[in-house]
């Protein structure tokens, strides 16, 4: 499998362990807590991971951690902050039954 089509496992600090069987993962950090940092970092070396930070005024230290850590830019793209206009929250409405669950699932993580 190329391993732009990988599998991929996202996880969020303080969830469920690691999945084993995943070749890469992604990791997003809105809360930048020095233990959330800590714990990303503490994620098995030799497999490729991505990680999305929420930025605020403790980006700049985070990032820093996480580069003690050995995380570090990619070389072809950099750091880049994604910024948005024009959202407006509204009813997804999902007909496959699968993403019905994914969404809900995810609804309940962020409200927990």
């Amino acid at each position: 499998m190329s391993p732009l089509h990988a599998p991929t496992s996202t996880v969020s600090p303080g969830a469920a362990p690691w999945p084993r069987a995943s070749p890469r993962g992604q990791v997003t950090l809105n809360d930048l807590r020095p233990e959330h940092l800590s714990e990303v970092a503490g994620i098995p070396k030799g497999r490729l991971i991505y990680v999305k930070l929420g930025l605020d005024a403790g980006t700049p230290a985070a990032m820093q951690q996480l580069r003690r850590a050995g995380f570090m830019p990619a070389t072809q793209c950099g750091w880049y902050g994604l910024m948005q206009r024009g959202y407006q929250e509204h009813e997804l409405d999902l007909h496959c039954p699968i993403s019905r669950a994914l969404h809900q699932d995810s609804l309940r993580s962020e409200a927990a």
